[in-house]
């Protein structure tokens, strides 16, 4: 016996539109690149939080008590990138994290970069973090 086909399709409201344009472009002027000399000075914060700066990129592991609270944060993370038109690097393994961010078209860090990074921390305020293993005391 066969069996039709039957296709559903999502309500207008629940598609999702991917956006075709690259991350932030050089045609953009709502971001700053920020010079070389300036980097230590404008990411303060962010390292004293843990992030890294390599080259022209920001980094960060972030370790969650669990996956569910990993994902959780990963669909802030998308849905405030998406929203911003600029996409970090995401890898995900388990209850781990890491964020990347860098603007492709001018190949140096940008203000842009910095404040997604301060607004991923900030996000990541709102979900149970893996407690560090404690040493006992002898």
């Amino acid at each position: 016996m066969r069996y039709p086909i039957v296709l559903l399709r999502a309500p207008a409201a629940a598609r999702f539109t991917p956006v075709r344009a690259r991350c932030l472009s050089t045609k953009d002027n709502s971001y700053k690149i920020v010079a070389a000399t300036e980097v230590p000075q404008a990411t303060e914060s962010l390292r004293a939080a843990g992030w890294s700066v390599v080259g022209a990129q920001l980094s960060k592991t972030y370790e969650f008590k669990g996956f569910q609270a990993a994902w959780a944060f990963l669909t802030q993370v998308a849905m405030h990138a998406h929203l911003k038109g600029h996409h970090p690097r995401i890898e995900n393994l388990y209850n781990r994290v890491t964020l990347t961010l860098h603007t492709d078209d001018v190949g140096s860090l940008t203000s842009h970069d910095i404040a997604m990074a301060k607004r991923f921390e900030k996000l990541s305020q709102g979900y149970e973090r893996k407690k560090p293993a404690t040493t006992s005391e002898k």
